[in-house]
């Protein structure tokens, strides 16, 4: 079965492979240690090399531009593994980003240049190519040989201008002018892993250094919204849609009113590559510990682990996942939720999971009614407990035991519950949108976007055995035929037409 992917990055990891003049294409894989890839668990390894991709019978791909940011590239980690992943990573480029040599704007230009650089390549002795998207009536999903293309930008960052100046808004909105120009952009994700103006992050990494990605605004931004009002600009025939993925709860409740205020509600929403909570935003029945530390403006949360609906499986309640609230305003907008390949994402980590919160948003995070949560001051209670600090957040994940096909229909179940109390199918909605290449700990059965085929029967016959009549009147094959390719191709038919 042909798949299409909503998000994946394909030259993320050649990108940091030496510099431009001796870069491998991003048709090549790069491959690590035994010993590297065994403490990451496959983090390393390509997991969507455009070869990859080939083999893997991708039509479509939403490739995702990411220029590393300048935070991550400060960490001593990321530059000792430089040294140690074959010598093929060149910390040469990080240290050109820590140095302000590269600003956003350059590296995300010259990341799609690199993209474009080799159109075609042998692939098992087969002639493959990339061909850019630019009209829906030139996709031909029957072609096996052909991989079609449109493009997203992943972070704000990616705006900056200068030596990584962020001040002037209509400077970082001519950029995205800019890139609206040169490339389909179906979506932007307005926020990633550091801070930036126009609108606040949800924790999401914590190995490169606890304190480098701790969230510190509040929300959405006067810069914020006049991004989502160029996006939703048409221009070029065409306007961009807004992906929800790494925004804060409070900035996610803050964009929901903002559309509706603005009557923007007919666009669709994006969620390009997340896990969902299994619970509401009111919920705080799995909330183990609330710590903020004396002098500290933000909030250290740690979890109990949510059951899932399949038996042995989990959810992760973190705030960078999507509640059912957010659940519903998805499916409301008409939008589609790209279901991640990252276990730790969608509930396979074998111990609670953690994160910080922005002290400026934590009434985004209590009840409508009076919080039953209890606040600690304790230093005691903020220090990392045993185990707690892992490289890449992902060495406690035990590959033999986790199933990690049970965890991503786990995901499209509660979708499709969640569809099912304000009467929409779900089965509709839901997409892959694997994040491959941007750093995941990938399902283990899937280690790379070459054993798709395998991970689309192994997922019917999960739905085949797990009571699907009970979520959807859809059946197994048609439920991940619409999952695999047919909702994402809706989607971007849409969007290729404007036809909202």
């Amino acid at each position: 079965m042909r798949y299409t992917d909503l998000h994946v990055h394909v030259s993320l990891k050649t990108m940091l492979c030496k510099d431009s003049s001796a870069r491998p294409s991003c048709w090549t894989n790069i491959n690590v240690s035994e010993t590297i890839d065994f403490i990451s668990k496959n983090t390393f390894d390509s997991q969507s090399s455009l070869s990859q991709l080939a083999k893997g019978n991708c039509s479509l791909a939403v490739v995702a531009l990411y220029p590393l940011e300048t935070k991550l590239a400060d960490v001593d980690l990321l530059q000792i593994l430089a040294r140690l992943v074959d010598k093929k990573l060149a910390n040469k480029r990080l240290r050109q980003i820590k140095q302000n040599q590269w600003t956003s704007f350059q590296y995300a230009n010259d990341e799609l240049d690199h993209i474009l650089s080799d159109s075609t390549h042998l692939v098992d002795g087969k002639h493959k190519q990339l061909k850019v998207l630019q009209n829906w009536q030139d996709y031909n999903p029957s072609n096996p040989d052909t991989i079609h293309v449109i493009f997203t930008l992943e972070g704000g960052h990616s705006l900056r201008y200068g030596k990584n100046e962020h001040a002037n808004a209509e400077k970082m909105l001519d950029n995205f002018r800019h890139f609206r120009k040169r490339m389909p952009m179906l979506y932007i994700t307005m926020a990633h892993m550091q801070q930036m103006v126009f609108a606040n992050h949800a924790y999401g990494i914590k190995s490169a250094g606890k304190y480098y990605f701790v969230p510190k605004g509040s929300g959405l931004t006067d810069y914020g919204k006049k991004l989502i009002d160029e996006c939703y600009t048409e221009r070029h025939e065409r306007k961009v849609l807004v992906d929800v993925k790494h925004l804060s709860l409070r900035s996610r409740i803050d964009f929901y009113a903002y559309r509706k205020q603005m009557e923007y509600e007919n666009m669709p929403i994006i969620a390009s590559h997340v896990g969902v909570t299994g619970i509401s935003r009111t919920n705080h029945l799995y909330v183990r510990k609330l710590v903020q530390p004396m002098l500290r403006k933000f909030f250290k949360v740690v979890y109990k682990q949510v059951p899932g609906i399949i038996e042995g499986t989990f959810f992760n309640p973190s705030t960078i996942n999507m509640y059912d609230e957010d659940i519903v305003e998805i499916l409301k907008s008409d939008g589609i939720i790209g279901i991640s390949f990252d276990i730790r994402i969608i509930g396979g980590k074998r111990k609670p999971p953690k994160e910080f919160l922005s002290s400026y948003e934590a009434y985004s995070f209590t009840s409508d009614t009076d919080s039953t949560l209890e606040v600690s001051n304790s230093e005691v209670d903020f220090q990392d407990e045993e185990g707690d600090e892992d490289i890449f957040d992902g060495k406690d994940l035990d590959y033999k035991q986790l199933e990690g096909v049970l965890h991503f229909a786990n995901q499209v179940l509660h979708i499709l519950q969640v569809g099912n109390r304000i009467g929409i199918d779900a089965s509709g909605y839901v997409a892959i949108g694997t994040d491959y290449d941007g750093l995941v700990a990938s399902l283990p059965e899937v280690p790379n976007a070459s054993a798709m085929p395998d991970f689309s029967e192994k997922l019917i016959n999960v739905f085949d055995n797990c009571g699907l009549q009970n979520y959807t009147s859809v059946g197994s094959r048609e439920l991940v035929e619409k999952i695999m390719f047919k909702n994402t191709e809706r989607q971007i038919q849409r969007w290729l037409t404007n036809s909202y």
